[in-house]
């Protein structure tokens, strides 16, 4: 057993490696948001376009806000009502984050999980310095989503 398994996966992150990770509603893959090894790594092994743009996960608004991310009225009123959970935000951002990340004007996909271990690494990579991670669900371009703990032939997700 590893004796701190959120450290472990957050070294991972930092190193440009991927992690798999539960949540409310599938299973996620995580990459270091503002690294372009991570992001490449994800990108290739998803098989997904370039031009595709990638969730990341927050703690909630002030700290997407603290990101640069601007929140309209309405948007408030949603992440207020639906956050945290099960709900991707899209949003206008003036940070830069990795190539894949943010759409080509900039907006990017903001979700707040409710589900407490995706919290928690998202939280600790942030503490750690790594950044946002991404929250994007854990199948290749196409395929459907992971839902089952047992995740067969996803050995070399690395």
């Amino acid at each position: 057993m590893i004796p701190d398994p959120l450290g472990a996966a957050v070294r991972w992150l930092a190193s440009g490696g991927l992690v798999a990770y539960p949540t409310e509603t599938v299973w996620g893959l995580a990459a270091a948001a503002e690294s372009e090894p991570g992001m490449e790594r994800l990108r290739a092994w998803k098989e997904r376009p370039d031009a595709a743009p990638v969730a990341i996960l927050v703690e909630g608004v002030s700290e997407a806000e603290a990101q640069g991310c601007e929140f309209g009225p309405a948007a408030r009123r949603l992440a207020s009502s639906h956050w945290p959970g099960a709900l991707t935000l899209v949003v206008p951002c003036r940070h830069r984050f990795a190539a894949g990340v943010a759409r080509a004007d900039g907006a990017i996909g903001l979700r707040c999980s409710s589900h407490p271990l995706a919290a928690a690494l998202a939280r600790r990579a942030r503490r750690e310095g790594v950044g946002p991670i991404t929250a994007t669900s854990l199948n290749r371009h196409g395929e459907p989503p992971a839902r089952m703990a047992t995740l067969r032939g996803l050995v070399g997700v690395s």
